[in-house]
């Protein structure tokens, strides 16, 4: 009984490791074209936007608004009373 349980672990592990050489293999022939103007296969297209709108949901909340913004708001703010002070709003 243990000589198949340790001969199902090792196939196990031979599949992986050979799956994890074919991964590497394939990213290293450049067979899969990167390009930003070729479009992505549906599989390829799928995984991207899903970890993009969870990773946009799941720091969102941490990204407050960044200073500049709030300088420049308040900035249009006083443009905007000082056009309205002087009627040309």
């Amino acid at each position: 009984m243990r000589s198949r349980f340790s001969a199902v672990v090792t196939t196990l592990v031979a599949a992986v490791a050979l799956a994890v050489l074919a991964g590497v293999a394939y990213m290293y022939s450049g067979l899969y074209n990167v390009a930003a103007i070729a479009p992505h296969n549906a599989l390829s297209r799928w995984v991207l936007q899903t970890a993009q709108k969870n990773s946009v949901q799941a720091h969102a909340e941490k990204v407050g608004t960044p200073p500049q913004l709030s300088l420049a708001a308040a900035a249009a703010n006083i443009i905007d009373e000082m056009r309205a002070d002087y009627g040309s709003a």
